[in-house]
C-alpha cells in the first residue's frame, strides 16, 4: 500500500527515530518532512534521509504527523487527510492524539490512573536533541576539566540527578494529568532516552507476556526491547523503556490502522 505521509517537526531527535521506523515498516510510503523556515538549516543538518521543507509549502499528504508545537495553526485548517498529533495542541475532526510516554505506560497498567502512585525517572530526550547534546558535552567537558555553555540544560546533569521541583522537569509535568502530577515524584536522569517508572496500586494484568523483563540493564532494554515490565513481590510494578520508542510505537500502530 502506498501512502503520502507528511511529518512536521522542529526537533530532529524523535523525527529521525520515526523516519527509521516508517521506512522499515512501510517501505512503499512516500515521506515529506516539514519545519519552520527559521529552522530549515538546522533541521536539514540533523536529517540526512530527505529534504526538509518549509511548512508553508506543504503538499496534500494522506497523513500528517505533528511532532512539535505548531507556530501557524491555520496552515492545516483545510487539511483533508488524517492527523496524528503528539502535542495535544492542534484540534481537527479526523485527528488521533498520541499519549506522552508517562501517560501511555500508566494507561497500559490501569484503567484508572488516579489510583496509581510512584516515582518516574525521565531521560533528557523529552527536552529534545539540544538537551541530549548538552548532556554529552557536559560529560565530555567534566573529563577534560573544561567549562561548557549549555543550550537547554540549566543545571549540571552529568553524573547527577535532578529532582521533582526542578524547572526543567516542570516543562514536562505541567502538561500531565493533575492526578499524575500529584501522585508521582519526578526525577531527571543523566541518560538520553531511557525512562524508568516504579508504580504502586497496579492490580490488573499487564499488557502481554512478551513485554516482561528479559534484559538486566536499561541500555539493553532500550536497545533490544523498547519497553519492559517487572512485577515485584511487594506489589509494586517497575517499568523500563525507551522514551522515543513509546512515541514511535504508537504512531506506527496508528499508521497501520489507516
Amino acid at each position: 500500500m502506498r501512502m503520502d505521509v507528511g511529518i512536521y517537526s522542529t526537533d530532529s531527535l524523535l523525527l529521525n527515530e520515526l523516519m527509521d521506523a516508517v521506512s522499515s515498516q512501510f517501505p512503499s510510503f512516500s515521506v515529506s518532512v516539514y519545519s519552520e523556515n527559521a529552522m530549515l538549516a538546522d533541521m536539514q543538518a540533523d536529517n540526512f534521509q530527505c529534504e526538509v521543507k518549509d511548512i508553508r509549502n506543504s503538499s496534500e499528504e494522506d497523513v500528517l504527523i505533528i511532532l512539535s508545537s505548531l507556530q501557524q495553526h491555520d496552515i492545516f485548517k483545510n487539511f483533508d487527510g488524517s492527523i496524528i498529533d503528539i502535542t495535544g495542541e492542534y484540534k481537527a475532526e479526523d485527528m488521533v492524539f498520541i499519549k506522552n510516554p508517562v501517560e501511555y505506560i500508566l494507561s497500559s497498567v490501569s484503567d484508572d490512573v488516579s489510583e496509581l502512585s510512584g516515582v518516574c525517572s525521565l531521560p533528557v530526550a523529552f527536552l529534545g536533541k539540544a538537551a541530549v547534546d548538552d548532556l554529552v558535552n557536559q560529560t565530555r567537558h567534566l573529563f577534560s576539566f573544561n567549562s561548557y555553555e549549555n543550550k537547554i540544560l540549566t543545571s549540571d546533569l552529568a553524573f547527577n540527578v535532578l529532582l521533582n521541583d526542578n524547572t526543567l522537569l516542570k516543562q514536562f509535568t505541567d502538561k500531565l494529568n493533575e492526578k499524575i502530577r500529584q501522585n508521582f515524584n519526578f526525577r531527571l536522569l543523566p541518560v538520553t532516552t531511557g525512562i524508568i517508572m516504579d508504580v504502586c496500586g497496579v492490580t490488573g494484568e499487564i499488557l502481554d507476556e512478551d513485554l516482561y523483563l528479559r534484559n538486566s540493564s536499561l541500555s539493553e532494554i532500550t536497545l533490544n526491547e523498547g519497553l519492559s515490565f517487572r512485577k515485584h513481590t511487594n506489589g509494586m510494578l517497575s517499568v523500563y523503556g525507551d522514551y522515543l520508542f513509546i512515541y514511535t510505537k504508537q504512531i506506527i500502530d496508528e499508521l497501520r490502522k489507516l
